[in-house]
């Protein structure tokens, strides 16, 4: 499975918050880099808090899908 770790986290519109990911690289010295972006205003509670919530370097497993 694959894993993102947090790289950076900072000031999103009026109040919000903006976390950025990066691919952690497996042992088969993956060929790409991939980063993904969350973004929460404080008007949505429940996404607002689980971003707080998160820490520099923080890893999570991701699940990828095939939707085509």
């Amino acid at each position: 499975m694959a894993r993102m770790r947090v790289i950076s986290m900072g000031q999103w519109g009026e109040g919000g918050i903006q976390v950025n990911y990066q691919m952690v690289p497996g042992t088969g010295g993956g060929r790409y880099e991939v980063n993904h972006t969350e973004m929460a205003l404080p008007d949505s509670a429940t996404e607002f808090a689980r971003l707080l919530a998160i820490r520099m370097y923080d890893e999570y497993d991701i699940e990828g899908t095939k939707v085509t």
